[in-house]
C-alpha cells in the first residue's frame, strides 16, 4: 500500500446464514499511524452506534428467491451463443 495510506478493517459480527465473519473495510489517507488509528477509532464509533438495518441477507440467498421469465433465460442464452 502507497505511504500514507491505510486500510481499517472493522468486525461487525457474522453472517447468519454462512457464518463467515462480516467486516467494513476502508482505505483512508493519513499523515500518522496515530491519525489513522484515530479515524479507525471514529469508525468503530459509528458502526457501535449505528443502528441496525435489519436486513442480514446475503447477496446469495437474495437471488436464489427470483424468478427469472423463460424469456429472459432464452436471450440470455442466445446472447451467449451469439458472442461466442
Amino acid at each position: 500500500m502507497a505511504p500514507g495510506k491505510y486500510r481499517l478493517r472493522v468486525f461487525v459480527g457474522t453472517d447468519p446464514v454462512t457464518g463467515s465473519l462480516r467486516q467494513i473495510t476502508r482505505i483512508v489517507q493519513a499523515k500518522t499511524q496515530r491519525q489513522a488509528q484515530q479515524i479507525l477509532d471514529a469508525l468503530r464509533d459509528d458502526v457501535a452506534t449505528a443502528e441496525p438495518t435489519g436486513n442480514t441477507a446475503t447477496a446469495r440467498s437474495l437471488i436464489e428467491g427470483v424468478e427469472i421469465p423463460q424469456h429472459t433465460l432464452d436471450v440470455l442464452a442466445a446472447s451467449k451463443s451469439a458472442g461466442s
